[in-house]
């Protein structure tokens, strides 16, 4: 599987996912408003957040955060565990008139549990594809 490879600089206004340390299930966007290096030679980043939108992070929490490098609007996702691998390339099952077809695909991001198929005409949105594959059709069938 092939696996993107970023170089980027941070930057003031790049788009950032803030999770706060005193509440990890409550998460909000947020804008680089400014950045300095610490003396333990890290980047210590100031974000902004819209309070309307939040209002759990407050001024001086510590938080965690992962930057936005790319984001679709929409996108033709399948659940990770659907992407097979083999000398062939990467593939989904999808089921035919209830028949399990390989179809191969190119997939591009992933984030948490799922998938991008970026190869155009691959995958249709009203496609069934087998989650997962090997217990459907038998470790030998892969």
């Amino acid at each position: 599987m092939q696996r993107r490879r970023y170089e980027f600089v941070l930057r003031i206004g790049m788009q950032v996912w803030l999770t706060s340390s005193t509440a990890p299930e409550q998460s909000a966007d947020a804008v680089i408003t400014g950045m300095r290096l610490n003396a333990q030679n890290e980047y210590e980043i100031i974000a902004a957040v819209d309070k309307l939108v939040n209002e759990t992070l407050r001024s001086g929490a510590a938080c965690s955060g992962r930057m936005i490098l790319e984001r679709a609007e929409q996108a033709l996702c399948v659940p990770y565990d659907a992407v097979c691998t083999d000398d062939s390339g990467e593939y989904v099952w999808r089921m035919e008139s209830g028949i399990p077809v390989k179809q191969p695909v190119k997939t591009g991001l992933h984030c948490g549990y799922y998938t991008e198929i970026v190869d155009d005409g691959a995958l249709q949105v009203d496609d069934e594809v087998l989650l997962n594959p090997a217990e459907y059709l038998g470790e030998n069938a892969l």
